[in-house]
């Protein structure tokens, strides 16, 4: 049996932009928080609150995602992404 590639448009870059997609909302998302604990921090000097382990917690809670996202911007830079692969179907019997 003699397989022959189906013309399709390549599924792996379709899978590519969705990819950029998650990552361009990571880093918005990021941004936002980044603002919010700004805020926070300087709403917590202005007011002369005390610092608490709720704002050590915050920090720590945060650094997390800047990984994630700093692994997600470099990952597709890697060798072990897939740029393209062809379906195949049987010709017949």
């Amino acid at each position: 049996m003699i397989k022959k590639p189906v013309n399709v448009e390549n599924p792996a870059m379709a899978s590519n932009r969705l990819g950029e997609r998650v990552i361009v909302l990571s880093i918005v998302i990021d941004i936002v928080v980044t603002i919010a604990v700004i805020l926070r921090f300087l709403a917590r000097q202005k007011s002369k609150a005390d610092f608490g382990i709720d704002d050590v917690l915050l920090v720590v809670s945060v650094i997390p995602q800047y990984v994630m996202v700093i692994l997600g911007v470099l990952g597709p830079s890697s060798d072990h992404r897939i740029d393209s692969f062809v379906l195949t179907t049987d010709s017949g019997p």
